[in-house]
């Protein structure tokens, strides 16, 4: 499996974002919104949520299936 960049740094990403939010089960607690950067005018549930989302297609809809 060779993954392409865009997809190792997606990857990455999610993982980042996950184990930042590991405390936070509930998303809905997550209210603070980010005032520059990157994320600007979104709040924490919505980045927290897009990571889950991403996470989850990942799980659900590999782009590799394991051969075993």
């Amino acid at each position: 499996m060779n993954e392409n960049p865009l997809q190792l740094a997606t990857k990455n990403w999610i993982e980042a974002v996950q184990k930042y939010y590991e405390r936070e089960k509930d998303r809905n607690e997550l209210t603070q919104v980010f005032m520059r950067g990157y994320f600007a005018g979104w709040s924490e549930r919505e980045v927290a949520q897009l990571a889950d989302n991403l996470a989850k297609n990942d799980k659900e809809y590999p782009l590799w299936r394991d051969k075993t």
